[in-house]
């Protein structure tokens, strides 16, 4: 579906920009106040939207491909960076509201909180990929 194209796209584009370039777990408690050095701040309740939106939106698009005979894995890489990028915001921002932070498993710990800048290269790359070949198997 065209609608779901365009949410992958554009929710992968805008999780990859903000791991990419540092918006996250230590920058999401000081979303109110304006930074004084050009960055966009995200609000809290931002961050919650898109990373539910993003995830539900990877989880859909594994079962409704773009314009592609292969009926499961028509869009399988967008499908898990979305799924990937959903989890990390939605862990962003509950770690940020809860006194009690969710502590993950080493191997996950490094890939998905210490590695972020390359998930977000990682996934933006993704989401423009699937942008200017949108009827690809697997991409």
């Amino acid at each position: 579906m065209v609608q779901f194209y365009f949410l992958s796209v554009l929710c992968n584009c805008i999780a990859g920009y903000i791991f990419a370039f540092d918006f996250g777990s230590e920058n999401l408690a000081d979303a109110e106040k304006p930074e004084a050095d050009g960055k966009i701040d995200f609000n809290k309740n931002f961050i919650l939207v898109l990373g539910i939106i993003t995830f539900i939106t990877g989880i859909f698009k594994l079962i409704t491909p773009f314009h592609s005979k292969v009926p499961v894995f028509g869009d399988l890489i967008p499908a898990a960076a979305g799924i990937v990028s959903g989890f990390c915001l939605l862990l962003d921002y509950y770690n940020n509201v809860t006194t009690i932070p969710v502590s993950l498993p080493e191997k996950l710990d490094a890939v998905l909180v210490k590695s972020r800048r390359y998930v977000g290269i990682i996934v933006m790359a993704s989401a423009l990929i699937h942008f200017l070949l949108p009827a690809v198997p697997l991409i």
